[in-house]
């Protein structure tokens, strides 16, 4: 007899490729789906065509295991795809649910109700078998019925002598990095003052740097950029640049976490692949910049430790990204200091006002140049709201902070509402006008200078370019300026 089965997940088009997968699957028929838990109990009410539930780790108005509790009483057999990989939480789900791992395919859900279609029935003993099964793979019923049970140990050995190596040849080949163009560069934007702009400034400049196109020879390039959000207790990336609430930092934080636990790894040397880390952890914007967000809970940024900060800076250095760009909190936190020590660069950010100036002036003093080691030629100064008439100049901070100029930001109003809409100045330079255009451009000399830069120094380095003709090279650098 087929067998009807409900969706409880809030990703519309995923429950629409569910229900394009079981129409041509004979086993069960899907019997509808939606992302909240309130409208679930209306829809399964008494309903007696419905014999399995999925409820998914991604709900809008509760979590997966308050709505399995409000489930517990009827008939239909329960699935969770549960996000965290917790083993005790997966235990006590499991004595009244078939765990699974969410996000989850179709294959893994097919052959998870088949697995269940074959036993007679489950009870508490059963599910643990199959939760613990989980923990150790991503596909829990992927063994046949017949094969002897391997014990713990033997899974683990079983599992990580392939995984284990082929992660290693990913690594090593992430590691090579002799046919980029331009050398990595990692930035952070810092301040110790809030509201100076440096969110925005790190969206535009991110965007900025993968608008550049490069023509080396006959081959045109765009640089590829990855934008953190390292700002936990603001979280504005994910507001102004209109993205997902998750996947965010903490899917990469539990991940961390589980990995050290099972190799016994530090939590700061876990390594991920290039291909998991762009699929599982970061969105991609749609001007091609990926994007790493901060928790959507305030209170997850305490969970945060200083060991998975270094951990995620070090795998995005692993992959093919030329520029990492690292949004910074206005505090001294610990995650905040290793982010600085461990940047290839600072853009401070200030204002052409003493108050900001000072705070970067006592970071400096204060906090920089107490941590062992620290090299103060990565800092530079970034002047944003520069307005027409000024008693200071950028000049005079620079002088007087002894930091060297990278660029100005000219005073713009309209960038409140570009915030608002999550929209970015530079990406739609083409249909703005006035005060936009010269704000959009800012950035786009930062970013030239930038990549200039750096093909210079390569070019003066193997080329023998001597330092006095070195303006006259970045004149002739051959740039095309924006991707749309």
């Amino acid at each position: 007899m087929t067998k009807g089965i409900y969706f409880i997940d809030k990703n519309s088009s995923f429950l629409s490729d569910i229900e394009s997968f079981f129409v041509v699957n004979d086993m069960v028929c899907f019997r509808g789906g939606t992302g909240l838990l309130q409208q679930a109990l209306k829809d399964l009410g008494d309903r007696k065509d419905i014999d399995i539930i999925v409820i998914s780790d991604n709900l809008v108005d509760a979590t997966c295991v308050e709505a399995l509790k409000a489930l517990l009483k009827h008939p239909a057999k329960k699935i969770v795809a549960l996000r965290s990989r917790d083993e005790v939480a997966r235990e006590r789900i499991s004595k009244h649910a078939v765990v699974i791992s969410y996000p989850y395919s179709c294959n893994v859900l097919e052959e998870t109700i088949k697995r269940m279609a074959d036993a007679t029935e489950y009870d508490e003993t059963d599910l643990e078998r199959i939760a613990d099964s989980n923990v150790e793979s991503d596909n829990p019923f992927s063994a046949a019925p017949q094969v002897a049970k391997l014990t713990k140990e033997e899974q683990h050995e079983k599992k990580s002598s392939f995984q284990d190596r082929l992660k290693s040849i990913q690594l090593s080949k992430n590691t090579r990095k002799e046919n980029r163009l331009i050398p990595q560069k990692v930035i952070a934007i810092h301040s110790q003052k809030g509201g100076v702009g440096k969110s925005t400034i790190s969206r535009e400049l991110a965007i900025g740097m993968h608008c550049v196109r490069i023509k080396k020879e006959s081959v045109e390039y765009a640089p590829k950029v990855c934008l953190c959000d390292f700002d936990f207790e603001a979280a504005d990336i994910t507001v102004i640049m209109d993205l997902d609430e998750a996947p965010n930092i903490m899917t990469w934080c539990e991940d961390i976490e589980y990995e050290a636990n099972r190799t016994g790894e530090k939590h700061s040397g876990i390594r991920f692949t290039e291909n998991v880390i762009k699929e599982r952890y970061l969105q991609e914007h749609e001007s091609g910049v990926y994007v790493l967000t901060a928790p959507s809970r305030k209170i997850d940024c305490f969970k945060i430790e200083n060991a998975y900060v270094e951990a995620i800076i070090q795998n995005l250095r692993l992959c093919d990204f030329d520029v990492i760009i690292l949004d910074t909190g206005p505090n001294i936190l610990d995650y905040t200091l290793t982010t600085l020590s461990l940047a290839d660069e600072i853009f401070a950010v200030c204002n052409c006002d003493m108050l900001s100036a000072k705070r970067i002036d006592g970071m400096t003093g204060d906090v920089l140049s107490k941590m062992k080691g620290f090299d103060f030629n990565k800092m530079k100064l970034l002047v944003n709201h520069m307005a027409e008439k000024s008693s200071v100049s950028p000049e005079e901070l620079s002088a007087a902070l002894n930091l060297s100029l990278v660029g100005e930001i000219p005073y713009f109003p309209g960038v409140v509402n570009i915030n608002n809409e999550g929209v970015s100045v530079f990406f739609n330079r083409k249909k703005m006008n006035g005060r936009a255009v010269d704000y959009a451009d800012a950035f786009r000399m930062i970013a030239r200078k930038l990549i200039c830069t750096e093909i210079n120094e390569e070019k003066r380095e193997n080329r023998g370019y001597s330092v006095e003709g070195l303006d006259a090279v970045r004149k002739k650098a051959n740039f095309s300026i924006f991707r749309r």
